[in-house]
């Protein structure tokens, strides 16, 4: 698995943690991006920037106290 699919794997993971089912439109409500950006992350056409994870990192964090 390259560093890339790592990224978007974490963020997939994560996101069904959040969000359940619906992480896609869920997360990109919760972060003020476009679906479509989402669904790219997650399917590999565009790499998972590092802010991004950051701050799924950081609702799980809040999630979790």
């Amino acid at each position: 698995m390259t560093p890339d699919e790592r990224r978007a794997d974490l963020l997939i993971r994560a996101a069904e943690a959040l969000h359940g089912d619906q992480w896609r439109a869920s997360l990109a409500i919760a972060l003020g991006i476009q679906l479509t950006s989402i669904r790219r992350m997650a399917n590999g056409q565009n790499r998972v920037p590092p802010g991004i994870l950051r701050d799924v990192a950081l609702m799980l964090r809040e999630e979790t106290t």
